[in-house]
């Protein structure tokens, strides 16, 4: 942050990796309108929008850099998406204080301080104690559920259960998807498996995978494939066998039959299911096969 005449200028970093990787989903929706929406009205402030090594964004101000990030390239997932610390101050000049460093710890230390002032310490120590056991609980939770159902994701993918469930929705998958490549084909079966199985968890990673595959393929960095609108749509409107979320939170908040909403839960995604496929078809066809 540096001073001027009309105030300080901010320098602000921005991964803009997704609005590459994930455009037409609601993160790269997001990403991308966001960027767009700050370059209009933006031009005093510095901003630095980290990108995939070789994309780049039209039309952006002149107070507005690219800093392109390359991919790892690795099978793990998680290696692929996170952020490298790349950010410095020579290549981002985002100022030599680290801001969040600074600001937390002052509103931790005010807090203190009031807490004692009011007489409130007694409440706070209580807020701090039950706030720490609240987190490890759920850290644990969702330790265990993630361990859970990625583990039988592994044990599946190695097993025939993966190649029978392939071989039966192969049919679907042909009608459904033009052109995919092997290593794309089973990212994109065992995101569906998982979506109809109600394994969100382990849905949502192999989705993402998915994605990032067929947009390597993707001819028009800039615009959805034919493929990627259909596994978009395949995620937010997928039949669901058990609806494991749903069931553990009505068991949680103590239901009798926390069971009861499957067969509703079968038909509002089975109907929302062929309305998705069917419009994505129609959209595909007017618009002669999108953008490729």
């Amino acid at each position: 942050m540096k001073s001027t005449n009309k105030g300080y200028i901010m320098n602000i970093g921005i991964d803009g990796r997704a609005a590459k990787w994930y455009r037409g989903t609601g993160i790269g929706t997001y990403t991308h309108q966001l960027i767009l929406s700050l370059n209009s009205i933006d031009n005093f402030n510095d901003y630095l929008i980290f990108l995939p090594d070789g994309s780049s964004l039209k039309d952006l101000k002149n107070n507005f850099h690219i800093e392109s990030v390359k991919a790892n390239l690795e099978e793990n997932f998680w290696d692929e998406v996170s952020v490298p610390n790349i950010l410095n101050n020579k290549n981002t000049r985002l100022g030599r204080r680290k801001v969040l460093n600074i600001i937390w710890p002052i509103f931790i230390i005010i807090s203190i301080i009031y807490a004692i002032i009011s007489g409130n310490l007694k409440i706070l120590n209580l807020a701090i104690t039950s706030s720490t056991e609240s987190v490890v609980s759920l850290t644990l939770t969702l330790i265990g559920t993630t361990c859970l159902w990625s583990g039988l994701i592994e044990i599946a993918s190695n097993t025939n259960i993966i190649n029978y469930l392939k071989k039966f929705l192969n049919p679907l998958i042909i009608r459904l998807f033009s052109n995919l490549s092997p290593q794309v084909y089973d990212k994109v079966v065992m995101n569906i498996i998982s979506n109809i199985l109600g394994l969100g968890n382990a849905a949502t990673p192999l989705g993402l995978r998915a994605m990032e595959e067929l947009q390597k393929e993707n001819h028009n960095k800039d615009c959805l494939s034919n493929n990627m609108m259909m596994l978009i749509i395949l995620n937010t409107s997928s039949l669901q066998i058990i609806p494991t979320t749903i069931i553990a939170i009505r068991t949680s908040l103590g239901s009798n039959d926390p069971t009861k909403i499957i067969f509703p839960v079968w038909f509002s995604t089975i109907c929302a299911g062929i309305v998705g496929i069917v419009s994505t078809k129609l959209i595909i066809r007017i618009t002669e096969k999108g953008c490729e």
